[in-house]
């Protein structure tokens, strides 16, 4: 059926079809796609994923995570980053009973700066929620900088480090501090990017300040649980790709998507295959050729292509593109990555949307329309 309203016998007949995918319950109408909106306990909240008909939920501003289960209207976690926490943090990474938390609290009353602690991308997996909190160890500059007083109070540094949380309720939270990477192999952890767990290695996002000519440029790197800590236990094979090192984006714009066993960044239609250890180029019309080499920081310029989202099934692969403001659906073959079809997505324009098109974890498409400040997000699911 086209059209979920037709005609039949000179009489309008209105079909509603109610579809159970993943725990989700939908009403495709006269266009096949349903509104959900969300409660207004999730105000100025953003929509990070939806998995077994469960939305994942983050608001930065309050540092507040929610799992919520649509079906049944039920908030399944709320879960807050607060002083408390906060400082949980910081004693799992310095193990100083408070010390570095309550130095860092200090400086930052001192200097009127609030908070500047983050939470990172969120995952799911085995029913947990994981996090990556952000926070920042106060470092003195050197006393005897040329032509300067020295301020205790002023002159200092942020140096960031990071623990990835462990949530199973409210009451139950696990710290790891994900320990740094040996600074003689030239890499630091991004912090703030995508990451997974696979079977008992967790990968994380790594950078260095530069491409290399001479030798390879990871952007993976794997971490073993040893206690309660994380320690770096060397590289995936996954390298930077062409299009990152043309352009002049480097290690820049690494943010990616993973579904098991593919990975894909953001910024370019490059299909990674972490068990075969294989990149794939996937032929797709990228808008985007500018080149980003002296880039200067903080400087605001436009990204005219993007990959958006992407599901994997038996046999096909759906990724969803833009291209300025308008959004593709490009459908690829399992068997030999090739083009099968691409569609125009024509329900919402980039102006019109929070964040980008995405994928359930069952292959719905979602959308997240823009909406007033201070409102809870609306689901449009297709």
């Amino acid at each position: 059926m086209t059209y979920s309203r037709f005609i039949f016998s000179m009489k309008i007949v209105r079909i509603v079809i109610t579809i159970f995918v993943s725990g989700l319950t939908i009403d495709v109408q006269s266009k096949f796609y349903s509104k959900i909106g969300l409660p207004s306990a999730f105000n100025d909240a953003q929509v990070l994923a939806i998995q077994d008909g469960i939305v994942n939920l983050v608001n930065n501003k309050n540092k507040q995570i929610w799992r919520y289960r649509i079906h049944d209207s039920v908030t399944l976690l709320n879960f807050k980053v607060d002083g408390s926490i906060l400082q949980k943090v910081y004693e799992s990474a310095f193990g100083d009973n408070g010390v570095t938390y309550n130095n860092a609290i200090k400086m930052y009353a001192a200097n009127d700066v609030s908070d500047p602690s983050k939470i990172g991308r969120c995952y799911v997996h085995d029913n947990k929620l994981y996090t990556i909190v952000e926070a920042y160890e106060i470092k003195a500059l050197p006393r005897n900088l040329p032509g300067q007083k020295y301020d205790p109070q002023k002159d200092f540094v942020l140096a960031p480090f990071h623990v990835l949380l462990e949530i199973t309720d409210s009451q139950k939270v696990i710290y790891r501090p994900i320990r740094g990477i040996n600074e003689t192999l030239g890499y630091y952890l991004n912090g703030e990017i995508d990451f997974f767990k696979d079977k008992q290695t967790w990968v994380f996002s790594i950078a260095k300040p530069m491409v290399s000519d001479a030798e390879p440029n990871y952007f993976l790197g794997k971490w073993k649980e040893v206690g309660n800590e994380l320690l770096f236990d060397g590289f995936c094979k996954a390298q930077v790709s062409t299009y990152h090192q043309k352009s002049g984006l480097g290690y820049g714009l690494l943010d990616f998507i993973y579904n098991k066993p593919f990975l894909m960044p953001y910024a370019s239609a490059t299909l990674y295959n972490l068990v075969t250890d294989s990149m794939i180029q996937l032929a797709s019309e990228q808008s985007d050729s500018r080149n980003y080499a002296g880039v200067e920081k903080n400087e605001v310029f436009d990204i005219n292509f993007s990959i958006c989202d992407f599901h994997v099934d038996s046999i096909q692969i759906k990724v969803i593109t833009r291209k300025k403001d308008v959004f593709w659906m490009n459908v690829y073959s399992r068997v030999n990555y090739r083009l099968i079809s691409q569609t125009k997505l024509d329900l919402y324009t980039l102006r019109d949307l929070a964040r980008f098109p995405f994928f359930s974890d069952s292959g719905l498409l979602v959308f997240v329309p823009k909406v007033l400040y201070g409102s809870a997000p609306t689901l449009v699911i297709q």
